[in-house]
């Protein structure tokens, strides 16, 4: 399939004589699995957590919730969603779901504006700390205007997470199960969920390997699988450019 067997041991070389801590390698070309490696003490049954690859999946899912209507659109503002919560000043309420998703909704997350490299989201720990993480996410004050700047903000993804439960009347993991898992053939998974149920929407995910290449694929077939469109090829060449201008040097 035109790949070095040469190239593939010396990377085998390399992650042994450098110690790097990797979990298992894939590698599909052609459509064809060319490579299927595991490393102790993982193997071919092990689940993965997949980080803040649970932020395109909820990103994902929330292109699909629009694609079907349970949300207008990306301009919708974000907290209407809580109508309990409505002190909130005119700033905060003119959040977008959009805002949410490109990390620029100007919630004060502790992130450094100077140095956004530093990707330090000091709120996180604190909503763990609360009985209830999304009323306490609903309070974080405001840093910037909206659209403003980008900073790395957890808490955006875990509103969106309730966002979608509440505009589809299933939780992100029932949601992500019946219009994207389960078409793709996606049957064993762990997305585990805050004390009200709401799913982690930032990341802790764990999935098979096999099915990261699935979703991979997803987005190589522009949003198509099996002949059916999973989400629109629009909502992913949206997703996956910039939306953000690099600032500094």
């Amino acid at each position: 399939q035109g790949l070095s067997s040469v190239e593939l041991n010396e990377m085998f070389d390399y992650i042994k004589a450098n110690k790097i801590r990797v979990h298992s390698i894939q590698i599909l070309r052609h459509n064809k699995l060319l490579l299927d490696a595991y490393f102790y003490p993982y193997n071919l049954a092990s689940l993965h957590e997949v980080a803040s690859v649970t932020k395109s999946i909820t990103s994902t899912l929330t292109g699909i919730a629009i694609d079907k209507q349970f949300i207008p659109g990306v301009s919708e503002p974000a907290f209407k969603y809580f109508p309990g919560y409505n002190s909130m000043d005119a700033i905060k309420q003119s959040v977008t779901i959009e805002n949410l998703i490109t990390m620029q909704s100007g919630l004060d997350c502790g992130t450094n504006l100077s140095d956004p490299a530093i990707n330090v989201d000091q709120r996180l720990a604190e909503i763990r700390e609360c009985p209830n993480w999304i009323a306490c996410a609903l309070q974080i004050p405001m840093a910037t205007k909206p659209g403003e700047k980008f900073a790395y903000c957890n808490a955006n993804c875990h509103l969106l997470s309730a966002i979608i439960e509440k505009a589809t009347g299933k939780s992100l993991a029932n949601f992500g199960a019946r219009e994207l898992f389960t078409p793709l053939g996606i049957t064993n998974f762990y997305w585990p969920a805050d004390p009200q149920g709401v799913n982690y929407g930032w990341a802790d995910m764990q999935l098979h390997p096999y099915d990261m290449l699935k979703i991979g694929q997803l987005m190589l077939y522009k949003g198509k699988w099996g002949g059916k469109q999973l989400v629109s090829e629009n909502w992913l060449n949206t997703a996956t450019i910039a939306h953000v201008k690099k600032t500094g040097g």
